[in-house]
């Protein structure tokens, strides 16, 4: 039997949980039962699926009973809290897919199931059940780039061209089927985590295909790579043939529909695929056009259902050969160099937040000082 610890990356993990029962009271005494203990998930920054899985296999959690109150004790003890560490960004979520919650920073706790409530006048010195039930642990990943495409745009093979990491590449939609994550790596050993993600298709904001399973992903990473097929892209025989700029405002819209907020992350384009014949010349005219693009033209040259509220803002459109490895050396440098930048405005911004604070603090005192003398 294949040992759970030692299976690929897991980006997901349902498990089942129960909240202790409340202890009875006693109406003869008055004494009151103890609450059940609760189900509290904790993150932690050295904790992944894989090894939560591996921890318990059987994937259960379950919190102790309260205990009953008695004429020596006119409170009952409460049940044992069942604490569940989990890694950080993740969703915990129902079968229904309600959002219990999101843990996204270390010691971070949620209660996913509180404890009955103990026996006591207002319930009949009957102590309430606990919660049981199964909840979806969904990882959302942390990396600097995440790569947005259609299946079968080179997603991998601009990852192996990157990176050390050797995803499986081949001619054919959805080589990817779990996202992964590789690091580009620089002569002053600076690397950069990349995300290759699960390739969309028209219809992921609802689900269709991979949808939610690449979307959730996408949240946390710091910049977004659309890498397209410059050449544009077809996904069966039943699907319209998109052009690379068409592939370029479909991913757009797809973003958009899932999560608005998505569209506003910092952005590349990457035109792969330039070794064919004529590859440069059409990468000239896809950059051409989408920098040009205004909502005028974008209202009457392409259709509704392709055509996104609010475009994404690129800092930069990149034409590269993921297979002969051209551009794709300065593409690496440009990943950096755009990284860094947005870094050090923040890092700005940072301090000019800050020092507008401090100066509204000033203010206060001086204000306050000039009161005190009148």
């Amino acid at each position: 039997m294949r040992d759970p610890g030692k299976r690929k990356f897991i980006d997901s993990l349902r498990v089942f949980i129960k909240s202790g029962n409340g202890g009875p009271g006693n109406p003869g005494t008055r004494s009151i039962g103890g609450s059940g203990g609760s189900v509290i998930f904790e993150g932690c920054s050295k904790v992944n699926l894989r090894h939560l899985l591996s921890q318990h296999p059987d994937k259960r959690f379950i919190a102790g009973h309260g205990y009953s109150g008695s004429r020596r004790r006119l409170i009952g003890e409460s049940g044992a809290d069942r604490l569940v560490r989990v890694p950080v960004g993740v969703d915990i979520v129902t079968d229904d897919r309600r959002l219990v919650g999101r843990i996204d920073s270390p010691g971070q706790r949620l209660v996913v199931a509180p404890g009955g409530e103990g026996g006591r006048p207002s319930n009949r010195y009957l102590g309430a059940v606990g919660t049981a039930m199964s909840v979806r642990v969904d990882l959302r990943l942390l990396a600097d780039y995440g790569f947005v495409g259609f299946p079968n745009a080179g997603k991998s093979s601009l990852m192996c061209a990157l990176s050390k990491l050797k995803p499986k590449v081949a001619n054919y939609p959805f080589t990817t089927l779990s996202p992964s994550i590789g690091r580009a790596v620089f002569e002053d050993k600076r690397a950069i985590a990349l995300a290759d993600l699960p390739g969309l298709i028209e219809g992921a904001h609802v689900n269709v295909g991979l949808g939610h399973h690449f979307l959730k992903h996408v949240e946390r990473t710091t910049y977004l790579l659309f890498v397209v097929d410059v050449f544009g892209f077809k996904f069966n025989q039943n699907c319209p043939y998109r052009s690379g700029l068409e592939t370029i405002l479909l991913l757009n819209r797809e973003l958009e529909l899932y999560d608005p907020d998505l569209v506003r992350k910092p952005a590349l384009a990457i035109l792969n695929k330039i070794d064919k014949p004529g590859g440069r010349d059409c990468a000239d005219e896809v950059t051409a056009r989408l920098n040009d693009l205004t909502p005028d033209s974008l209202a009457t040259e392409f259709p509704a259902e392709i055509r996104p509220n609010e475009l994404v803002k690129f800092d930069e459109v990149i034409a590269v050969s993921a297979k002969d490895r051209i551009n794709t050396d300065y593409l690496k440098q440009r990943l950096r160099y755009w990284l860094d930048k947005r870094a050090e405005e923040q890092q700005r911004e940072r301090m000019r937040l800050a020092a507008a604070r401090l100066d509204t603090k000033i203010a206060r005192a001086n204000q306050e000082a000039v009161d005190s003398f009148v």
